[in-house]
């Protein structure tokens, strides 16, 4: 696990969509979806919910949400 998938993670789960993260992270579609494939693999879970372009996690589901929120500089 890495900064990288854990901010990807936290993007897509408030923005909602792998594309805004991409967007907002300056990175391709395909690469924040490999960053949470990846992070999937690391834990074991399956953090997807929904389409496959659609994120939409559950606050009783991901409890540790806001244990890996930060503030963007």
């Amino acid at each position: 696990m890495n900064l990288k998938q854990l901010e990807a993670f936290v993007e897509v789960a408030e923005g909602g969509s792998f594309s805004k993260a991409a967007k907002n992270l300056f990175l391709t579609q395909p690469t924040i979806s490999a960053h949470i494939s990846s992070l999937e693999k690391e834990l074991d879970a399956r953090l997807k919910e929904g389409l496959p372009h659609y994120f939409a996690p559950f606050e009783q589901r991901y409890p540790y949400m806001k244990d890996i929120r930060y503030d963007k500089p």
